[in-house]
């Protein structure tokens, strides 16, 4: 399950996260979110995207505070 926007996550700052997915599978989810980041941005936070690990599934997450999107990926955890 993703989680919805307005659901809090428990994130340790500066963990680090190793996973390994197929090729494939990663950049279809990358390729489904890249079109709602720009390059320029005035808020360089939205120039990047959110990934987030659980129970097998990566979720990719862009925005550009008008669209949200959000992709999945599955993957291995403890690569």
């Amino acid at each position: 399950m993703i989680p919805a926007r307005s659901e809090q996550r428990s994130v340790t700052p500066g963990a680090t996260m190793k996973f390994s997915a197929e090729r494939e599978s990663l950049l279809a989810a990358l390729q489904s979110v890249i079109g709602v980041v720009e390059r320029r941005q005035t808020m360089p936070i939205l120039a990047n995207l959110l990934l987030a690990a659980e129970n097998g599934k990566l979720a990719v997450t862009a925005t550009d505070l008008e669209v949200e999107l959000v992709a999945s990926a599955k993957i291995k955890s403890g690569a």
